[in-house]
């Protein structure tokens, strides 16, 4: 039987906007600049570049074979170990198999911070299979962590030197700023490989159905029904959200389509994951006072744009994905609940939206009640000159009297600090009940 190991991780690949959308030629040629300059200091892997740009591209199908993917959810560079590096690196299989075999090790790296190992072993002579499913969970975590570990000296190559190209009038990496939608990458001290590590997706490959199913389904917590499997091709598979098996024969055209159908759907869903996560930190942080209504309101912001563009990555990837890559696509995002994963960030958006917009109409209600408690301080204060003035008036020598009683007459029988003392109490009386709280 074979294991399929597909590692989502995280990395500081992050392009400008104008690269996130758009593959041009010159963004092709600095890719392989790139590429050329790692190849230098790592002798033990071979790297690509992604050559493909927009330009002068027709869309168009001529084969089956063939996807019409758009450029930019493609892997900006694909790393493969040479088999002799693979030979000589020992792997201790889980308990229970007699022999594994690492037959392949490679890495995809993406914009938007994130990358993909993919591990393919060879296990023979199973000896125990309730052992083995018991201890291949926790065997190939520990194993995925190794290789990222392993990876580190290609991803700083990389990083490097995407940090390195200098465009004339655009930066062509952009650094993950504290207010960007993965803001979690702001923090470049990564001491453990383990917070880099996103999850691990196993596939589990039998070349003909078994006879005895029941160590099955206890690794995938399933009843693996017939009913509950998809036909891909000549073979059926039980694709869950994390424990998948598939029932042979498995063929050539097959394995292609199950691997780069995994890739892609390990690809939207790990974007997907980080920016729910950061919209979560950002709900939780702002409902703690940790931040302030604006900071949030751009941070949101910030995640809805990044989400919108994965929304249409998707459905275009979609459209243009073929034959049995689009059926073990749409049934693996089903089984992982890809929709319901992009509803819930949404909800999360929607949440933070109506709590930021709140906040600012407070802040402006309470502006406004300062505005309110300025001006009827300068009306009383305008009322006092007033009074001022009419007790002064009132008692001028020689001052010309009638017969009609009026505000003269009050103001002389009146106590002058009464009348002020009154009209200052009313003033801040007024004045305070503009600027309370409501």
């Amino acid at each position: 039987m074979n294991l399929l190991l597909s590692i989502p991780f995280r990395t500081k690949i992050n392009l400008h906007p104008r690269f996130s959308v758009s593959r041009t030629k010159l963004f092709a040629e600095m890719l392989n600049l790139v590429r050329e300059s790692a190849q230098e200091s790592l002798n033990q892997v071979r790297v690509k570049a992604m050559t493909q740009h927009d330009e002068g591209q027709s869309g168009l199908y001529r084969s089956i074979d063939e996807d019409a993917l758009p450029s930019c959810v493609l892997p900006l560079f694909s790393v493969e170990w040479s088999r002799d590096q693979i030979d000589i690196i020992p792997i201790e299989g889980p308990p229970g198999v007699g022999v594994s075999k690492l037959e392949s090790a490679t890495l995809s790296y993406f914009d938007h911070t994130i990358g993909i190992l993919e591990l393919r072993l060879r296990m023979e002579r199973v000896i125990n299979k309730k052992v083995f499913a018991e201890s291949l969970d926790h065997w190939s975590f520990a194993l995925a962590t190794k290789w990222i570990e392993r990876s580190n000296a290609v991803s700083d190559a990389i990083e490097q030197g995407l940090e390195g190209l200098v465009l004339p009038k655009h930066s062509f990496f952009a650094p993950i700023e504290i207010a960007d939608a993965y803001f979690d990458r702001h923090s470049t001290n990564q001491t453990n490989p383990q917070r880099d590590l996103l999850w691990v997706s196993r596939a589990l490959i039998l070349e003909a159905p078994p006879s005895d199913i029941e160590w099955l389904r206890y690794w995938t917590q399933d009843q693996l029904d017939e009913a509950d499997r998809v036909q891909i091709g000549d073979f059926n598979a039980a694709l869950r959200v994390g424990n998948s098996v598939i029932f042979g024969p498995w063929n050539e055209v097959g394995d292609s389509a199950f691997t780069r159908a995994l890739l892609l759907c390990n690809r939207f869903y790990a974007i997907a994951h980080v920016l729910s996560t950061n919209q979560r930190l950002t709900h939780a942080r702002f409902l703690s006072e940790e931040i302030d209504p604006e900071y949030a309101g751009v941070l949101t912001t910030s995640i809805r744009s990044r989400l919108d563009l994965l929304q249409h990555e998707y459905e275009d990837t979609m459209l243009g994905v073929q034959g049995l890559r689009r059926v073990t696509m749409r049934t693996y995002m089903q089984a992982w609940g890809f929709e319901n994963l992009i509803k819930t960030i949404e909800r999360r958006i929607a949440s933070v939206d109506v709590l930021v917009h709140a906040a600012l109409q407070r802040r402006n209600l309470r502006y406004t009640r300062l505005v309110e408690a300025a001006l009827t301080m300068i009306g009383g204060l305008a009322l006092l000159d007033f009074a001022v003035n009419l007790l002064n008036f009132s008692r001028t020598p020689g001052l010309a009297l009638d017969t009609l009683p009026g505000l003269v007459d009050i103001a002389q029988v009146i106590s002058e600090d009464a009348l002020l003392y009154s009209l200052l109490a009313v003033i801040l009386y007024l004045v305070y009940g503009k600027i309370r709280r409501r």
